[in-house]
């Protein structure tokens, strides 16, 4: 119960990897804000969950949703101890195929959603005293990725956004650590034929997919105080796969 008396909030929280991440938060002691737009999986976690968790509709792209969700966070907790951008956007194209409205909502989502986000709870970070942000990028932003270009170019944005958030507020002990997942075994990733999944695995030395729980341990930890000296850290979670 290391998060006893902690609040945390995840963005895509109703997702497949952002659940995972609620219910580890929420296990350990947490009251947890799930942020997301699916307002039927979101409620359908709170009310299963219970106690020390709500749901908040949140699209990541609206600056008034997030001045809402802070509001709650607010009316609901009275603080907030540990933020996790995990919301996201994904549509594979190459470059030349890549429509402008395509590139932005990418953009929208993955990049414009994380920088929104950070500028919205470090505020609340800060009346915390300390705190932690998690901020989901992907296995696309540690090298070149075909065929999804405006995806790779947000989670790269995402990325940079990460380091620099991490350097500004160190010295208010507010941490920013950044994650790179490979392929997970979610929703999105089944919508492959199984021959093309089975040829992702095989690029995979570990030989599998990734969890959603395999991302949630380790966003568990690095909002943790087992972590209280970590920030700036890219950490790839992809079996081997981007080495």
């Amino acid at each position: 119960m290391e998060f006893e008396g902690k609040v945390v909030a995840v963005t895509g929280g109703a997702g497949d990897i952002g659940s995972a991440q609620v219910r580890l938060f929420h296990a350990r002691g947490a009251q947890v804000a799930i942020l997301d737009i699916d307002d039927v999986a979101g409620e359908a976690l709170a009310e299963e969950l219970g106690d020390r968790c709500f749901y908040q509709r949140l699209d990541v792209t609206r600056q008034e949703d997030w001045s809402a969700a802070v509001e709650a966070i607010e009316v609901r907790a009275g603080r907030l101890d540990g933020f996790v951008n995990n919301a996201g956007h994904f549509q594979p194209r190459p470059l030349l195929e890549t429509p402008e409205e395509e590139f932005e909502l990418s953009h929208a989502v993955n990049s414009k959603g994380v920088f929104l986000g950070m500028k919205a709870m470090i505020p609340l970070l800060r009346k915390s005293g300390k705190g932690s942000i998690v901020n989901i990028a992907s296995g696309a932003a540690v090298r070149g990725l075909p065929n999804a270009f405006g995806y790779v170019a947000s989670k790269w944005s995402a990325r940079g956004m990460s380091l620099a958030a991490a350097a500004e507020h160190a010295a208010e002990n507010i941490r920013v650590n950044v994650i790179f997942p490979g392929t997970i075994d979610t929703k999105m990733s089944r919508s492959n034929s199984p021959e093309r999944l089975a040829r992702i695995t095989d690029t995979i030395p570990m030989g599998r997919l990734g969890t959603p729980d395999d991302i949630g341990h380790m966003v568990v930890f690095l909002t943790s105080d087992a972590a209280a000296y970590i920030t700036g850290a890219e950490i790839r979670i992809d079996g081997g796969r981007h080495l």
